[in-house]
């Protein structure tokens, strides 16, 4: 890992390390894994049993509504996770590497 330091504007330095480019690969395909378990497992027990019966009742306009905001979640995941946890997603904390702004 390289390290990086950062002068301030209050002539306070800050180091820290880069994360490789192995890291960053690692982290992301943590996270996919994790975005596709959450599909497979939502799609698998809500809509192919659970929900049968009543996706067949609706128009086609309203099942797509409801796919969409039942799959939100994976299109916010790294903002919302990174929002929350301090720059970590799951992948990220489990390989111990962040964003820093």
């Amino acid at each position: 890992m390289s390290q990086l330091t950062i002068n301030t504007t209050q002539n306070v330095t800050i180091n820290f390390n880069a994360a490789s480019v192995g890291e960053r690969i690692g982290a992301h395909l943590i996270d996919l894994v994790i975005k596709i378990a959450y599909c497979l497992v939502l799609y698998g027990i809500i809509f192919a049993y659970a929900l049968k019966k009543v996706m067949d009742s609706l128009d086609q306009y309203t099942v797509v509504a409801l796919l969409i905001i039942t799959f939100l979640p994976v299109v916010f995941y790294s903002f919302i996770l990174e929002a929350t946890l301090e720059g970590q997603t799951l992948g990220k904390k489990l390989l111990k590497i962040k964003v820093v702004k």
